[in-house]
């Protein structure tokens, strides 16, 4: 696409994207409903006036070409942002010409109540919902204990399932066995299925 344009005009676009190494980062990429993220285009600071960045799915934005864009969100979802840089035609916007796209995604979750599990020096089993079984051997925990159990809506289509064990750090003299039940249909391959431990310790 770049045959269209004046000599000059390809020769800079080329060499400039050779040297140009954009990189669209965000502060956080998973944080509760509410909380602001800043989404930053690096490496673009040097642009002249015959660029123009475009930013997409920004939430309440103002259509400004700044090289950061901080916003948040009410409900849990992903937000999927992106950024392309166009050289532009000055004459005819319609012909601008798309040099690079970038792309981040962004996780705004919400902490549903917690469910307290008292240990009472016997096996614990609990049934939270109709998808979650957690099951506690009696000498895995001192009698008196606490756990509490809350689960956390992401609405995204990158987990199936996500929620906080508290307080974190808690050690278990035997393993303990939570198992979690899953819609066949949204999983095409069951051995690509991982589980991830986040801890904050």
């Amino acid at each position: 696409r770049n045959d269209a344009l004046p000599i000059e005009d390809r020769e800079y676009a080329f060499r400039d994207l050779l040297q140009l190494k954009l990189e669209l980062t965000a502060s956080s990429s998973s944080l509760k409903v509410g909380e602001s993220v800043t989404v930053t285009l690096l490496g673009a600071d040097d642009l002249n006036e015959k660029y123009l960045i475009e930013w997409v799915a920004i939430p309440n934005d103002n259509g400004d070409s700044s090289l950061s864009k901080t916003f948040t969100v009410d409900e849990p979802r992903d937000v999927l942002v992106s950024t392309n840089l166009y050289l532009k035609d000055d004459e005819n916007s319609s012909n601008n010409i798309l040099l690079s796209s970038q792309s981040v995604k962004i996780n705004f979750y919400k902490v549903e109540e917690p469910q307290n599990i008292e240990i009472t020096g016997n096996d614990v089993n609990v049934s939270i919902g109709s998808d979650v079984k957690i099951n506690i051997p009696a000498n895995a925990l001192s009698a008196g204990q606490q756990l509490n159990y809350s689960e956390v809506t992401t609405n995204s289509s990158d987990y199936l399932k996500v929620f906080n064990l508290e307080p974190s750090g808690t050690v278990f003299s035997e393993p303990m066995e939570i198992r979690i039940k899953y819609d066949p249909s949204q999983v095409y391959d069951p051995r690509l299925l991982s589980i991830k431990r986040v801890s904050s310790d």
